[in-house]
């Protein structure tokens, strides 16, 4: 539990350093939209979500005040686990982010990063991508939306989760 909430950490971290400092220099409401691959209170998903929150609290935005936080919650992993349920559920999420239009999407894990995350692909809108455990470059095969890893271009960018397998089996057994 302790690298889970590390990880939370350094996803926060991540998240301020690419796109919170472009919030400071306009001061209205400002919008994110978390996307979820699981469901709302998930072992994997949640610590990511907490560490979007932490680090948006540390930014200096309070929830309701200079900041709104949206969130979707796909349960892509256990109840809408086909492709066309999955499909159905982006599609859903994609409307809301269109009458949202929030000025960031983050989307945690591969189901929201394939099904929602990369069809705003040069949109106007950012998105940053949590605990994908795929490739990028698989991804990029299918849409081109990376240019290389140091240099990712376009409006896309994130973290590769890297599990590992001895602490996983741990975490299984308990």
């Amino acid at each position: 539990m302790r690298k889970l909430s590390i990880f939370s950490l350094a996803v926060g971290f991540f998240f301020i350093f690419t796109c919170l400092t472009a919030f400071a220099e306009n001061s209205e409401i400002k919008k994110i939209f978390i996307v979820s691959s699981y469901s709302g209170k998930d072992l994997c998903g949640f610590p990511q979500y907490q560490g979007v929150l932490e680090a948006v609290a540390k930014a200096g935005f309070k929830d309701g005040k200079n900041i709104k936080i949206y969130t979707y919650a796909m349960d892509s992993k256990k109840t809408n686990n086909t492709p066309p349920l999955i499909k159905s559920q982006a599609g859903i999420v994609l409307a809301k982010i269109r009458d949202v239009h929030p000025d960031v999407v983050v989307v945690v894990d591969d189901n929201a990063f394939g099904a929602v995350g990369l069809k705003l692909l040069d949109s106007d809108i950012s998105v940053v991508f949590s605990g994908m455990n795929g490739q990028p470059e698989d991804y990029n095969d299918t849409v081109k939306w990376m240019n290389s890893r140091q240099k990712p271009g376009h409006n896309i960018t994130g973290i590769v989760e890297k599990l590992h397998f001895v602490e996983a089996f741990k975490v299984q057994k308990k």
